[in-house]
């Protein structure tokens, strides 16, 4: 914060640097006219050299606070919503689903980023400026001072038409540019799948369409700006010219200065009509950022007790903000080696008891017990397709633990054995885990939740998209590897549950097997 205050302060010194520049300039014009000796001009001409090399060293100084406070403020308020994203996990389905988080941690930041320099530190220059000037002009010749009556109100009208001109166009650019980076993240995760359909073009022309509709945006807040612009230029020229009436019966000097220093109003009103009208722009984006970190659920108890049974007692949960229960009554009990099997048709409710064996969606009824108890214990959750990075095999497994407790290389070539991969540490996965096929992809992700030393391993369909021997394959080398955990099955095929598995099938009556 106080980065941007000392931003603030510098763009307006500069600004009156600037300002002083152009009314000591006009003085020398005038004096030097009158031919008095060189003496009497020393001063001008000294401070002419001072306020023009000063202006421009400020205004550097002005701009690299003001980046070094942005891009700092911006880095913070990532890693703010990484964390509230992550806190909110698979509470806000909405928050993890296509583009979502891309637009918050990327697209919303960087308006926030980009906006607020434009936005606070003109702001205050343009005000701060404007009363500089009329404590000047009260000085040099007090009757002038109500010539710049009208520069206040173009200080006001201005901005105003610029508004009214505007007409929501600089939030509904952002709202598009929202739109295309989803549609575009989509778009490029779906491109095989487009080519092969032949539906590519289609989702590509969505995309141009919404380009096309951003540059009618931007041309109409191009016009508002320059609207509220001509309205300030107006107002600062016609302030100008009425001093030269306002002056009369001041030295020749001074009523060149008064003249002059409406003109250089211009440029921080100009400054400040812009900040208004990205004002709306700038609080959408901070209200649509700060709504993932108040929406934050209340810390969790960081789960590292080991516990050995897992249990789900007359169990119930309801998404928030819905009003009907995802599911109800779901009971079963799991110890180390038993797995949970979890059937049901789409929209049972399989994704909601995950989220809340997990702890990101607190119980509606009944409870979730971990040895007899509600503290949360070590859950690992493996979706169906678990994001892996563009780094080695190793890289990604070293995500499974914190820095401090870094699993030796030793552990990494285990956990990849006991999924059923051979893979060097160091081969390259490729972007999403291209360079693997589906199975390798889930196996690592397996192995991955395997490092973090969980007790309880949630499964979510970890077949889903594999042809039947690679998923027979991977369910052999998945109950191998989880034989001494209790685990959470969720699947569509029921030949995946065994004898001896413990099944719950929601949206139906309960059965335990």
């Amino acid at each position: 914060m106080w980065r941007f205050a000392a931003a603030a302060l510098v763009g307006t010194a500069a600004t009156l640097f600037a300002i002083t520049l152009l009314a000591v300039s006009g003085w020398l014009i005038v004096r030097a006219s009158e031919e008095p000796a060189i003496m009497y001009l020393l001063v001008a001409i000294v401070g002419v050299r001072f306020f023009g090399l000063g202006r421009a060293v400020l205004r550097y100084c002005e701009r690299l606070l003001t980046h070094d406070a942005s891009l700092g403020a911006v880095t913070a308020l990532r890693l703010r919503l990484w964390n509230g994203l992550a806190a909110l996990g698979p509470a806000s389905r909405g928050l993890t689903t296509g583009g979502v988080a891309l637009d918050y941690l990327v697209a919303a930041s960087d308006r926030v980023r980009d906006l607020v320099p434009r936005v606070v530190v003109p702001l205050i220059t343009a005000l701060a400026s404007s009363v500089a000037v009329a404590i000047a002009v009260a000085a040099l010749h007090a009757p002038a001072l109500p010539a710049l009556l009208i520069v206040a109100a173009g200080i006001i009208v201005g901005p105003v038409a610029a508004l009214l001109a505007d007409r929501r166009a600089t939030t509904g650019q952002a709202v598009i540019r929202s739109t295309v980076l989803r549609r575009f993240t989509a778009l490029l995760e779906a491109a095989p799948d487009l080519a092969a359909n032949g539906v590519g073009d289609r989702a590509r022309d969505q995309i141009g369409a919404l380009d096309a509709a951003a540059g009618v945006q931007a041309r109409r807040s191009a016009i508002a700006l320059g609207l509220g612009g001509a309205v300030v230029i107006a107002a600062c020229s016609a302030a100008s010219a009425l001093m030269l009436g306002a002056s009369a019966g001041a030295a020749p000097a001074i009523i060149a200065v008064l003249v002059l220093l409406p003109l250089g109003l211009i440029e921080p009103l100009l400054a400040l009509v812009d900040a208004v009208q990205q004002w709306p722009a700038l609080a959408a984006a901070l209200r649509k950022v700060g709504a993932v970190g108040s929406d934050v659920p209340a810390a969790r108890p960081a789960g590292t007790r080991r516990v050995s049974r897992l249990e789900l007692r007359e169990l119930g949960a309801t998404w928030p903000g819905a009003d009907t229960a995802a599911f109800t009554g779901v009971s079963a009990t799991a110890d180390r080696g038993d797995w949970i099997v979890v059937e049901g048709a789409s929209g049972s409710g399989k994704s909601t008891l995950m989220a809340t064996v997990l702890g990101f969606v607190a119980p509606s009824s009944g409870a979730v017990l971990f040895d007899g108890s509600t503290d949360q214990a070590r859950v690992a959750w493996c979706p169906q397709e678990g994001h892996l990075f563009n780094s080695t095999v190793r890289g990604n497994l070293l995500l499974a633990r914190e820095s401090d407790d870094k699993p030796t290389d030793a552990e990494l070539t285990d956990a990849l054995h006991r999924v059923g991969l051979h893979h060097s540490l160091d081969r390259r996965v490729g972007s999403h885990g291209a360079n693997l096929s589906g199975g390798e992809r889930q196996r690592l992700a397996v192995a991955r939740a395997l490092l973090t030393n969980a007790d309880v391993v949630l499964l979510d369909e970890p077949t889903a998209h594999l042809d039947a021997d690679a998923a027979e394959a991977l369910m052999r080398d998945l109950r191998t590897a989880l034989a001494d955990r209790i685990v959470v099955l969720v699947t569509h095929h029921a030949t995946e549950a065994q004898p001896g598995d413990i099944r719950v099938r929601l949206g139906a009556s309960l059965a335990l097997v």
